[in-house]
């Protein structure tokens, strides 16, 4: 569902002439926006086909509210921006929403001007999101080395954000830059494959097996406790 509120500038024109372009100064309101139905090219929701593209005719800016996003296992509440669409480039401006126990604030830009390859970019603050639940909802990133399973904690992250993706929603793995100052708080590690080379050495070491209780360290290291962990990405 969704309500506009505002101005369609030279209607009559774009109605009437082809190479007119309609401009759209409004607000924009929804309860429920469902990514997964707008973008979707198929209905076989088991190998489902994304397409993204923008209106060539059609120009919006709009001060967007939106209660509830949701977008594959991502979901969002409280959602507001200033959204502009302008020569097949988005821009969000002022963004803010709930997800995840935690706020996100900042801007995004999307530009398919330069054909089937499109750029993606974005600047946020992000505040005590569920470390667990971000991984989750992001598919762990596409990697399988540490995942939701193995991460708890309150995060808490600067980012600068940016890849190329093609108009089917594709990644090009060769094409992300990312630059993330982040903090977890009250964070545990669980079960991490890593941890056994550190167990494995010790057992074997001449001098270490002997100084440490290596069965009662290796219990440690299936489930690490921390309080505060800062790292740059």
């Amino acid at each position: 569902d969704f309500e506009l509120n505002g101005l369609f500038r030279n209607a009559l024109a774009c109605i009437f002439l082809p190479e007119e372009k309609l401009t759209v100064e409004a607000a924009f309101f929804s309860n429920n926006l469902n990514l997964n139905e707008l973008l979707s090219e198929n209905e076989n929701t088991s190998d489902t086909v994304y397409l993204l593209a923008f209106p060539n005719q059609v120009n919006f800016n709009l001060n967007g509210s939106v209660g509830n996003l949701s977008f594959r296992k991502f979901s969002a509440t409280e959602f507001s921006g200033i959204v502009t669409i302008s020569g097949k480039t988005f821009r969000s401006e002022n963004i803010f929403f709930k997800t995840m126990e935690g706020t996100v604030g900042g801007n995004l830009e999307i530009d398919a001007s330069s054909g089937n390859e499109i750029l993606i970019s974005s600047n946020a603050v992000v505040k005590n999101i569920d470390i667990s639940k971000l991984f989750f909802a992001f598919e762990n990133f596409g990697q399988s080395v540490i995942t939701d399973r193995h991460l708890k904690g309150m995060s808490t992250a600067d980012v600068r954000f940016a890849m190329k993706i093609d108009s089917t929603l594709h990644v090009d793995e060769n094409k992300i830059f990312s630059h993330i100052d982040l903090t977890i708080d009250n964070g545990e590690l669980i079960n991490f494959e890593p941890m056994n080379d550190i167990s494995g050495y010790i057992k074997n070491h001449v001098f270490l097996k002997h100084l440490i209780k290596t069965d009662e360290f290796e219990k440690k290291l299936k489930h690490i406790r921390f309080s505060t962990l800062k790292n740059q990405i």
